[in-house]
């Protein structure tokens, strides 16, 4: 469960562990940004659990604050030992070309 925002309106400092449902309902909906942002996370994190190996996932920044229209996401995916990038789906593999 995510802990109350401080009067500052930022997060404690610390590891906070939430389900998808809880995340968004705290900083998905509050402006046509975080929603736009939100839908790009999920399409991110969905492509990254394709092949079974994500395992974690931290995100900090101002999404994770009541600013109302955050920038960016800032994220770090934690991916098991086994994960090799040639067997994620096509589309989420950055081509250089």
């Amino acid at each position: 469960m995510l802990p109350e925002l401080t009067a500052e309106g930022e997060l404690r400092p610390g590891v906070n562990i939430a389900d998808w449902q809880e995340f968004g309902a705290r900083f998905r909906s509050s402006s046509p940004r975080r929603v736009w942002l939100s839908v790009r996370l999920r399409i991110l994190l969905e492509l990254a659990a394709t092949g079974g190996k994500l395992r974690r996932i931290f995100v900090w920044g101002n999404f994770v604050t009541v600013k109302p229209a955050p920038g960016e996401i800032d994220l770090l995916l934690i991916m098991d030992e086994y994960f090799e990038t040639e067997r994620i789906a096509a589309s989420a593999q950055a081509t250089t070309r």
